[in-house]
């Protein structure tokens, strides 16, 4: 296996799932923001370069209000999800005014290890220690 396997890319929805799924790895910059889905060690980082999420990051939405933040950061996007030796990188971007979502991407953390989504065609999921597990899956919309 190549260093970096490109699973998917291409139009989704985008849903977050609980609100201790995100925990910022970087600080914004002008372009992006950068998490990891649950906690670093899931070694799942999303990198999100659409506008609406950036602005609500950098507002302090995502610390005071997870709903608010989660009524921006779910909707559309054109995502490029990258297997990487011991984990993933999912990109985010704002999508094109063309383009159908035809699948759901489904990221959170699962408090029992259990992800209740049949016919995922990609998912990983990673320990973050005790019953949580962070995950992220690509189901059928």
């Amino acid at each position: 296996m190549s260093e970096k396997e490109v699973a998917f890319s291409g139009p989704v929805q985008v849903y977050l799932q609980g609100e201790r799924s995100l925990s910022l790895h970087r600080a914004p910059t002008a372009r992006s923001v950068s998490y990891y889905l649950g906690a670093p060690a899931s070694d799942i980082r999303l990198r999100d370069f659409r506008r609406l999420p950036l602005q609500a990051v950098r507002g302090g939405l995502l610390a005071s209000s997870f709903e608010r933040f989660a009524s921006l950061f779910n909707g559309p996007a054109r995502v490029e999800i990258v297997n990487l030796p011991h984990g993933a990188e999912i990109q985010l971007h704002d999508p094109d005014l063309t383009d159908e979502a035809g699948q759901i991407l489904w990221l959170g953390v699962l408090d029992h290890g259990w992800v209740p989504a049949p016919d995922a065609e990609w998912e990983i999921l990673r320990p973050l220690g005790g019953e949580r597990t962070a995950f992220a899956a690509l189901v059928s919309g």
